[in-house]
């Protein structure tokens, strides 16, 4: 049998300023806020695939590497309400969604084709590919504070 592998790892080293804005309606018994935010970040990614006996155990490890610079914006939401329930008992309930554009992942940046010299032989052609994808997160949080 043979023991083939195909490997890739990506990393995404994202920075740059943030400019934000928050807002809030305060009320005595209940607080609703709005936080919205962008940053206007650059990418300095490192892409790299390798193999390993792809085709035969004789075939040697190859790899390729590559390296990207994108502008990559990230947009930040967050919403909330905190409700008193008592003088000294808070409930907050929030939402925040997270988008990051131009990242890097490492199942797709692989650019692996196999070609023949017309006969029998393969042989094995990859490298990086210039792929960028984007990262949506979001979620629920719920949470109770207690002032004493």
């Amino acid at each position: 049998p043979l023991d083939a592998s195909i490997t890739s790892n990506t990393n995404n080293a994202i920075f740059g300023g943030t400019v934000g804005l928050r807002t809030e309606l305060v009320h005595r018994w209940f607080t609703l806020g709005l936080q919205p935010a962008v940053t206007f970040a650059g990418n300095v990614s490192q892409v790299r695939v390798a193999t390993d006996r792809f085709f035969d155990a004789n075939e040697g490890r190859q790899e390729a590497t590559s390296d990207y610079f994108d502008f990559s914006p990230i947009l930040d939401l967050n919403a909330y309400a905190r409700i008193c329930l008592s003088e000294n008992l808070r409930l907050t309930v929030g939402y925040d969604a997270f988008w990051l554009a131009r990242v890097y992942r490492p199942a797709r940046v692989i650019d692996y084709n196999v070609s023949t010299d017309g006969g029998t032989n393969l042989r094995t052609d990859f490298g990086t590919q210039r792929r960028a994808d984007h990262v949506a997160v979001e979620g629920l949080s719920l949470g109770l504070e207690y002032i004493f």
